[in-house]
């Protein structure tokens, strides 16, 4: 799963794009069937982990749905496309794709679906002529969250600034990335991700250079253990537990989320390794 230029892959066009499709075809065949009672009582909520951003630091949010109603019913979870958000001075930004409802949902009584995402990945201004990254230029945003006109969740304030000193050079490194990933010079985007490790440790972009260069078991654990309180650091235990997961390792599997959760308690990465311990019968380890 995390070969070579595996993690940038996850973030190009071409993938968006085979996402984009798939979640068309889905929703255009099931808009078509009688999907039986609609859920009438929706509550959406909005989790931003921030107020503050550096330009082009990843701003990690996430939505949850959940059934306030007493009956099962259906709804279209419009993901990535569901957010809102406008500057200070009234300038609007449209997701980028149009269609984001991989079909109809059907949500049970008290039941919360979750989704986290990167703003970046589907609003702000375009990098390049590819449209492959986005950025939001610095200013002051408001941004909320709004499910199929169903429900709204509350509205949140974030500010996006410009870096300075060795925050900016570390800005400097992930742009010359981007343009190298862009003219599909693979090896020489990583080096740049490499050099923000080495060179700026600390830095608020660091985390994110980890991820995107991360290619073993225990590259990802090293994210963690520098990062743990990271969106980064929690989005990588779904990945170990693939990982795990595929290697037939069910001990192994039930010994690292233990461990991550004994290692980190009360962080969101011992409830993500959680969540994943919950899915034990669901998997196939033979």
């Amino acid at each position: 799963m995390f070969r070579k230029k595996s993690l940038d892959n996850l973030l190009s066009s071409a993938l968006v794009f085979m996402c984009i499709c798939y979640f068309s075809v889905i929703a255009t065949a099931q808009r078509g069937k009688d999907l039986g009672k609609p859920a009438t009582d929706l509550e959406a909520k909005l989790l931003l982990y921030k107020d503050q951003y550096l330009l082009r630091e990843p701003i990690w949010v996430e939505i949850t749905v959940t059934n306030k109603g007493e009956e099962e019913g259906w709804f279209y979870f419009a993901r990535f496309a569901g957010f809102k958000i406008k500057d200070s001075k009234g300038q609007e930004y449209a997701c980028h794709v149009s269609i984001s409802t991989a079909g109809a949902n059907t949500i049970k009584p008290k039941e919360t679906f979750e989704y986290e995402t990167n703003l970046l990945l589907w609003y702000g201004e375009p990098e390049d002529s590819l449209h492959v990254q986005y950025y939001l230029p610095p200013e002051k945003y408001n941004v909320f969250y709004l499910l199929d006109k169903k429900a709204t969740s509350e509205k949140y304030q974030f500010e996006v600034v410009q870096p300075k000193l060795d925050e900016l050079d570390a800005m400097n490194l992930i742009k010359e990335a981007y343009n190298l990933m862009i003219d599909k010079k693979w090896d020489e985007s990583s080096d740049k991700f490499k050099e923000i490790i080495r060179k700026y440790p600390n830095s608020e972009y660091t985390s994110y250079a980890m991820l995107r260069v991360a290619n073993t078991l225990e590259d990802l654990y090293q994210l963690i253990e520098k990062f743990p309180h990271s969106r980064e650091a929690v989005r990588v235990v779904s990945s170990i537990a693939g990982i795990l997961k595929n290697k037939k390792d069910k001990q192994g599997f039930i010994e690292g989320m233990n461990g991550l959760v004994k290692r980190y308690p009360d962080t969101d990465i011992a409830k993500e390794a959680q969540k994943q311990l919950e899915k034990l019968d669901q998997l196939k380890f033979e």
